[in-house]
């Protein structure tokens, strides 16, 4: 009841100024992903990826960032939230991520075990084994190579170089993070025409830049 309420309140006062004004919207087609050179600095296995995500249609196979869908990282839905570290294997979470609503998801992964969270809250643990970081790939946005594309939109995209713990996700879920200790990337609006200072990254409507995160 506690995450329902919260999903509520977000898509009917925050959900409509992110759609409008500041999110990244992906067709659910090839023709729209963000894709960015390898980042330059993670080199860890453990991470954090957090997004808010709208969903178009709760049923798909779709992805939020990925640098390869097995080999490498991947964090998405098929259909609920699911995390690929490297190797090819997997961990989904426990709890739906339902469509036509904006809803924060985060995957902190230790090493060795995955933890999901919907909403600010626990959304499932899971064992989830990994083959090191994997090889220096493209960071794509809203799909990989393999499809999976996103039918949506994104907002606050951001990747850290350390697993968060419950806390941790749930005090940066409505703030805007530029800075902490092993935050290595974030997307403020989502992947499109992001303007910060970074490293120049290429969409289908031209060249924008990919937010590098200075040390705190």
């Amino acid at each position: 009841m506690k995450r329902v309420l919260i999903s509520l309140i977000v898509s009917a006062l925050i959900g409509p100024v992110l759609g409008q004004t500041r999110s990244s919207e992906y067709d659910g087609t090839g023709g729209r992903i963000a894709t960015f050179p390898p980042p330059p600095s993670l080199d860890s296995v453990e991470l954090t990826v957090e997004a808010w995500v709208y969903r178009e249609d709760a049923g798909r196979c779709e992805t939020i960032l990925a640098t390869g869908f097995t080999e490498g990282l991947w964090f998405g839905f098929c259909p609920k939230l699911r995390l690929y570290r490297s190797g090819g294997a997997f961990a989904d979470a426990t709890v739906d991520v339902p469509a036509h609503r904006w809803t924060h998801v985060a995957a902190a992964y230790a090493g060795a075990r995955v933890r999901f969270f919907v909403a600010g809250e626990a959304a499932g643990t899971a064992e989830l084994a990994h083959d090191g970081p994997g090889p220096q790939a493209l960071l794509l946005l809203g799909g990989d190579p393999g499809g999976f594309y996103l039918h949506g939109k994104l907002d606050e995209v951001r990747l850290w170089s350390r697993a968060l713990d419950s806390g941790e996700v749930r005090a940066g879920m409505f703030t805007e993070r530029r800075k902490g200790e092993g935050l290595e990337l974030a997307f403020p609006k989502g992947g499109f025409e992001e303007v910060v200072a970074g490293m120049q990254g290429s969409v289908p409507d031209g060249p924008c830049l990919l937010y590098t995160s200075p040390s705190p």
